[in-house]
């Protein structure tokens, strides 16, 4: 049955009324009793009754909904009295309301208001306003640590108002009623909030999933905003009371509503005060855990292993810190047993207090110990759990635990185990996150032990049989060669990366063509040329797959960057040609993307996020082996063809011309004979070339130089900007100032500044704006590398925009030479802009359409604005509009004209 159909607690009805009563004198007394008793309970985070309901816990309503009912005598009534005016006030709220069961509220909360003299009755739409104005207080504090809202008497009937939504058939009104959480918690006081407002809303949980996303973070609220009680958020000793409602929502089938609260509900676990309060872990945390892993649903042992991550990660912080602070001691019981030898008597007193303390801390050592084995055993059990989403949560939070560990025997006793079984699980969507957790093993185990213990489940999970795994292995396989040596990388990995490169699945290939230039730094220039140029140049260049296609395309430019020159033009020139003919635009856009930048920026990625695990293994590899690095990277000579030119003697013979004839070898035997025809011959020496093997150090040879493609891309780029395509075209435009930038102004100027022109003029309107916006970024570009003030932008840009927008016969390619103008004048400045605010000013007058004509008057709108006019232009442009605004015919001209006119007054 659902929650909302069930009778509420009767205490929560009268819940808005008792601070009212409160702030009275008569109903402060009759309250003083039940109050000092109740603070008395809430000195201690526990309380007997509260042990019980958290260790008995079923998944219904908390039995302090109902235990609190007759301890709620708001004004000095009887309990019996309150009943029968809620069960009143619940036949008439049945009566209007067939659809909701619940008693409302509002003649509990009316009922001890203040009396007519101090307060007049409000109207229906009263009501709904005050309700809107405290909600909206409430979200402007959303963000504050202190919930500082003060609630008046007035308050109290809309707070009356929102406790009975929380129950209305529309989701939008619960939620709505949900957002006010806050408020009503605040009227209610800490302990009734944990004892009455937390069980209520318990009830709840069965609701729509976005009914059940707002709830779960307005009770996150309730512990950041302090209302349910403690100093502060972290090491709340209330935090407890929110286990309740957070282990229902753990326990949805909705994977959503499951995440968001086992994300929430993890941070209130790990914040919990398990070092001031030794017993909180085993009465309330432990129990929840137990609750869960060991539930017949499985969404609930889901969550439990979810959880059981952010409580080990506490206690792990807890264990470093203990073990840092018996060092410090030792160090001072060290230097105090050198300098106190003196002072016997005063001794003896320190030591039996060390003694002491060194018990305490030995039990809390041996408790942190305890804690991190139980959850250990929990966490096997879900390991060997039949359902696999079950064990892939496992295997996860497996992950999260041995990320924060550092000490390696337990991990090899107690985790590897663990993972074994789990890598080698038979369903793939558990394999598929054995890769993420094998990385956190880099920090525990240095190269030697990763090769011992983990390369056989590397290898097991590259070569899977399932293709998801092969994907996630390879998208990882930098970080997995980076937990092993070199020399393990070069025999080993780069196998296994061949293998992933030639995989069957043409996903795979992708991303594993992506990490081709993060492999080639690793195993070198040498084995690079070797290994990987051979399958790039006779299998990938030609894949059957264009999204294959397309991811070579992305990092070949990248890859060329860490070759030799020579290497470059011998072995990769021909496959960048081709790429740059292919049949899918997006594969030859790629290569443009990626021709201006570095490799640094093409790596990026590739090395993104690896660099704490790079660090973490410097400190693990040893100085030998680094050594052995070096040398081995030293070692780069091997043999390359090269051109060489070489002498050669040559015989000749003059004819009647006085040409040199070469003779070969045949015609060389023939005159020997005799028959030479009288001629004269001659013996020369020639130049010949030959390829030739040479041994050269790959790391002294020229690097690759990008001018190489300069004429090869030209055919490419006005494909690209002419294909059917805009988003293909679009693509090409926004490149064409890192080409600029690239190749220079002389190779812009010929080969693409007619097509940034063209673009201007393009049928689609992002690609005429990318275009416009491109012109002054160029401008830049060469006005920094030349530093001839703007030279090229006066002497060929902007006559060659004027010449155009003179010549267009279209008002939107007009707009478009406008918006250009703007965009060049406000980078040229006031003192550079002359020329192009007559061009702006005469379009202002004389263009035949009217968008023209308030386009331009925005436009010096918006220069007069940012003072970007110089002053000889504000008298002339003031009566030109002038002129304008009396004579123009359109409203929208007259308009943005009179804005141009009380701007540039302002100005």
């Amino acid at each position: 049955m659902d929650p909302r159909e069930s009778a509420s607690p009767s205490s929560l009805h009268s819940a808005s009324t008792s601070s009212s009563s409160a702030s009275s004198p008569s109903s402060s007394a009759s309250t003083s009793s039940s109050s000092s008793s109740s603070s008395a309970r809430d000195q201690t985070p526990v309380d007997n009754d509260n042990d019980t309901n958290m260790s008995n816990h079923d998944h219904t309503a908390s039995p302090n909904a109902h235990t609190s009912k007759h301890a709620m005598d708001v004004d000095g009534n009887s309990s019996d009295d309150d009943d029968d005016d809620l069960l009143q006030s619940k036949n008439n709220h049945n009566h209007n309301h067939n659809h909701n069961q619940h008693s409302s509220p509002s003649k509990a909360a009316s009922k001890s208001a203040p009396p007519p003299s101090a307060q007049a009755p409000s109207s229906p739409q009263s009501q709904s306003a005050n309700t809107e104005n405290v909600s909206k207080h409430s979200h402007s504090k959303t963000q504050s640590e202190e919930f500082d809202v003060e609630i008046t008497e007035e308050d109290y009937e809309s707070i009356a108002i929102m406790i009975d939504e929380l129950m209305k058939d529309d989701p939008a009104v619960r939620i709505k009623a949900i957002r006010s959480l806050p408020i009503i918690s605040k009227a209610l006081g800490e302990e009734r909030t944990r004892m009455e407002l937390i069980p209520y809303i318990t009830q709840m949980i069965d609701d729509d999933d976005e009914v059940l996303l707002v709830l779960i973070e307005e009770i996150y609220r309730l512990l950041t905003l302090k209302l349910i009680g403690g100093q502060r958020t972290v090491d709340n000793q209330f935090a407890y009371c929110l286990i309740p409602p957070f282990e229902r929502l753990c326990q949805v089938e909705e994977k959503i509503i499951r995440d968001e609260a086992t994300l929430k509900f993890g941070k209130i676990i790990h914040d919990m005060p398990y070092k001031q309060y030794a017993f909180y872990f085993e009465q309330y945390v432990l129990p929840l855990f137990k609750r869960l892993c060991n539930c017949d649903w499985h969404t609930a042992r889901i969550s439990g292993a979810t959880l059981i991550a952010n409580a080990f990660s506490r206690f792990v912080e807890l264990w470093n810190e203990h073990r840092e602070n018996d060092e410090m001691e030792i160090e001072e019981q060290e230097e105090e047993e050198a300098n106190s030898h003196h002072n016997a008597e005063s001794n003896g007193v320190d030591k039996e207090n060390q003694r002491k303390d060194k018990r305490e801390q030995e039990s809390l050592s041996q408790r942190l110990t305890r804690y991190k084995q139980e959850m250990l055993s929990l966490l096997t059990e879900l390991c060997h759990d039949s359902i696999p989403i079950v064990r892939r949560s496992a295997i996860i939070t497996l992950g999260k635990m041995v990320s924060v560990l550092t000490d390696k025997q337990e991990v090899l006793d107690h985790y590897l185990p663990l993972f074994k079984k789990l890598a080698s699980d038979d369903q793939d969507n558990v394999r598929v996150f054995a890769v993420d957790t094998l990385i956190q093993f880099s920090h525990i185990f240095n190269s030697k032990e990763v090769r011992e213990y983990l390369l056989y489940y590397i290898r097991l999970l590259a070569l899977d049989q399932a293709w998801r795994v092969r994907y996630i292995a390879a998208d990882n396989f930098i970080n997995l060669c980076k937990m092993l040596d070199k020399q393990t990388i070069k025999e080993s990995m780069v196998n296994y990366f061949i293998r992933l490169l030639q995989d069957q699945e043409a996903e795979v290939r992708a991303v594993a063509i992506s990490k081709i230039p993060g492999i080639s730094r690793l195993i070198g220039i040498k084995l690079s040329i070797k290994r990987l140029i051979p399958v790039i140049s006779t299998e990938l260049v030609s894949d059957s797959n264009k999204y294959a296609r397309a991811s070579l395309a992305s990092i070949i430019i990248p890859f060329c960057y860490l070759l030799p020159h020579q290497i470059v033009i011998d072995q990769i020139l021909s496959c960048i040609l081709k790429i740059l003919k292919d049949e899918y635009p997006n594969v030859r856009l790629h290569v443009i993307s990626n021709i201006c930048e570095d490799i640094d920026d093409g790596d990026a990625e590739e090395g993104g996020g690896a660099s704490k695990m790079d660090q973490d293994k410097t400190d693990i590899v040893g100085a030998e082996e680094e050594e052995e690095e070096e040398e081995e990277d030293d070692n780069t000579d091997m043999d390359i063809e090269v051109e060489v030119e070489y002498e050669v003697e040559i015989t000749v013979e003059i004819d009647e011309n006085g040409n040199e004839i070469e003779i070969d070898a045949a015609q060389e035997e023939e005159v020997n004979g005799g028959d030479h025809r009288g001629r004269e011959r001659k013996v020369v020496k020639r130049k010949r070339k030959r390829m030739e093997k040479q041994k050269q150090n790959m790391n002294k040879m020229k690097k690759f130089d990008i001018s190489l493609l300069e004429e090869s891309i030209i055919p490419s780029i006005m494909e690209l900007t002419l294909d059917n395509d805009w988003r293909v075209r679009l693509g090409i435009i926004e490149k064409f100032p890192a080409l600029a930038k690239q190749f220079g102004l002389k190779f812009f100027n010929q080969r693409l500044f007619a097509l940034c022109l063209a673009s201007l003029e393009d049928n689609v309107a992002d690609i005429r704006l990318s275009a416009a916006s491109n012109l002054f970024e160029i401008s830049t570009i060469f006005n920094k590398v030349n530093k001839d003030n703007f030279q090229w932008t006066k002497e060929q840009l902007i006559p060659s925009l004027v010449q155009k927008i003179h010549s267009s016969t279209h008002y939107l390619h007009r707009l478009i030479y406008l918006l250009s103008f703007q965009y060049l004048s406000e980078g040229l400045g006031m003192d550079r802009n002359q020329d192009l605010i007559k061009e702006i000013v005469q379009f202002m007058c004389n263009d035949p359409v009217a968008n023209v004509r308030f386009k331009a008057c925005q436009i010096i709108t918006l220069l007069a604005k940012h003072q970007l006019i110089h002053k000889q232009f504000v008298h002339s442009t003031l009566s030109q509009l002038q002129h304008l605004l009396q004579t123009d015919e359109d409203t929208d001209v007259r308009y943005f004209a009179r804005q141009s006119i009380e701007a540039l007054s302002k100005s």
